[in-house]
């Protein structure tokens, strides 16, 4: 296995004018969703409930990027990685339970297959337990599934979707549903939006001069009651340099899910980039280092094609 991929994550402070969203309860248009292992469903979030300020002021805000790649290769290892690659612990903050909610623009959860129900089977299943040693928790159901909504956003252009206007989004659930570090939300671009956080660093597959990465996750502080924000996004998926090999279900779907997976157990072991578990010497955490490797996995009771994590307990990336 090489380590040529680098993943950056950056720290500033910023105070930004927001732009208005407004976020609705997604359950087939209307009304609530119970989920099955999940939690129950609230009232709908809009902007009447929660006015958005004209300006709010955040700061700290982190990232770290799953940078595009050639699609994993189907696992074939069976030595463990040298030592070197073991990640380190840097005394930040991990995330030892909490609750995702799915935040979908401009279409419904299914333009991207099923990422509820993936996280559902990822929480329920075995390959979960790979954060314990990092987090220093081992109970089962540590990490659930709470909401899924939609939010409607008024692009900046046609394809693209401000680093701003997705900050809004979180900043509006955040309000509503708490910030802190139980709290997780992931946040999915539909096809053919393009995204950025600075110039030289896109999601943008009609762009190939700029593109750099496929998803992120990040922390940021908000000067009001939201707090500390933990958040991910999720681009379209379905685009070369971003796929799996060898889909289970479908190419969109197992790259989706191959790739909130990434994410979220990033999320969990460094909630604020570079600062808890990753390795100084390549600058990756711990799905960086298995992002070449993927394999069929049965996930409570579904199988799906997702990529490996690194496991210090075993010195190699495992499923």
């Amino acid at each position: 296995m090489t380590f040529a991929r680098t993943a950056r994550s950056c720290f500033v402070s910023l105070c930004a004018t927001l732009l208005a969203v407004a976020l609705s309860a997604c359950a087939g248009g209307t009304g609530n969703t119970t989920l099955p292992r999940s939690q129950q469903g609230t009232s709908a979030l809009t902007t009447q409930q929660m006015p958005t300020p004209a300006t709010t002021a955040f700061s700290h805000f982190r990232y770290h990027l799953y940078p595009i790649h050639n699609g994993a290769a189907a696992a074939m290892k069976t030595q463990a990685i040298n030592y070197p690659a073991d990640l380190q612990y840097f005394g930040g903050a991990v995330v030892t339970s909490a609750v995702d909610h799915n935040v979908y623009v401009d279409c419904q959860a299914s333009c991207w297959g099923d990422p509820q129900q993936f996280l559902d089977n990822l929480n329920d299943s075995t390959l979960i337990h790979v954060v314990d040693q990092y987090v220093h928790q081992t109970a089962n159901y540590r990490y659930r599934f709470g909401y899924n909504y939609a939010a409607t956003v008024n692009f900046a252009s046609s394809n693209m979707m401000s680093n701003n206007q997705i900050i809004n989004v979180v900043h509006l659930a955040a309000l509503r549903f708490g910030g802190g570090y139980h709290n997780v939300y992931n946040v999915f671009l539909p096809a053919g939006v393009d995204t950025s956080i600075a110039s030289s660093q896109c999601y943008s597959p009609d762009q190939s001069q700029n593109w750099t990465f496929c998803a992120y996750h990040s922390s940021v502080d908000f000067s009001d009651k939201a707090g500390h924000v933990l958040y991910t996004v999720e681009p379209y998926q379905e685009v070369p340099g971003c796929t799996v090999s060898n889909p289970t279900n479908s190419l969109l779907a197992d790259s989706t899910d191959s790739t909130l997976s990434h994410e979220h157990i990033e999320t969990i072991t460094d909630p604020d980039p570079d600062s808890a578990w990753f390795n100084a010497n390549f600058n990756d955490e711990v799905a960086d280092l298995c992002a070449s490797y993927d394999d069929s996995d049965l996930l409570y009771s579904r199988k799906y094609t997702i990529q490996e994590f690194y496991s210090n307990q075993a010195h190699a990336c495992v499923n």
